[in-house]
């Protein structure tokens, strides 16, 4: 029991060092859900105050109980009842916690998996895998630093700064993303907006800008 007392009170320390991802290595894409439950500082000292008790409580009561029980006297077996009752009401308001945490934990999961497999999740996480992909990591630093005062960029000058840092990834957007092209995925983005715009020469040119409804940051 104070094996498992102690973890469950390392779970819930705020702000408590995560060690789920230590040693994993990733081959493939995967998609991972952690539960946490948080606390206070307050409510973990409490907590752990109230289980630390209990366990001594349990350790008194396996290791001493019979050498100090009289079962021929009343006032002991009165004393040993007041005792379990009390310990019992403890341990049903520690069990009350846990099992009202239990049932959020698998509410939030059943929340988080029907999202995941719903036609909307399955968009924001492909939407998500496009945003964070090299490419479009690339076009919003270049953005940043290139933009011209209007907010506007040349998309062919960005196409060579991302053949420049990147030059593989270009020639296996059809392959990694799936997209044709570097404008196709910008717009399945849906973080860019397009125009043309006539040069000096006659000719056009295709700009890029960041959507009024984003807010791009290096």
């Amino acid at each position: 029991m104070g094996q498992l007392v102690n973890q469950y009170v390392e779970i819930i320390q705020p702000e408590a060092e995560d060690k789920t991802s230590e040693h994993i290595v990733l081959k493939d894409v995967f998609i991972s859900i952690k539960l946490t439950i948080e606390t206070s500082s307050i409510e973990y000292e409490q907590c752990k105050k109230a289980l630390s008790h209990m366990v001594e409580q349990r350790n008194e009561m396996i290791h001493h109980l019979l050498p100090n029980f009289d079962n021929r006297s009343i006032e002991s077996c009165v004393e040993l009842i007041k005792k379990l009752d009390n310990l019992t009401e403890e341990l049903r308001k520690q069990i009350a916690t846990i099992n009202h945490q239990i049932i959020g934990m698998k509410k939030a999961y059943r929340e988080s998996v029907i999202f995941l497999t719903s036609d909307n999740g399955k968009y924001q996480l492909e939407l998500l895998f496009i945003r964070n992909s090299e490419i479009i990591t690339h076009l919003i630093q270049y953005l940043v630093m290139s933009k011209r005062s209007d907010g506007w960029a040349p998309l062919s000058e960005a196409a060579q700064f991302i053949k420049n840092q990147i030059p593989d990834e270009l020639c296996k957007i059809r392959e990694k993303l799936g997209f044709k092209s570097l404008k196709c995925l910008m717009l399945a983005s849906e973080l860019f907006e397009f125009k043309t715009e006539t040069t000096k020469k006659g000719g056009a040119r295709v700009l890029f800008r960041q959507s009024d409804n984003v807010n791009l940051k290096d």
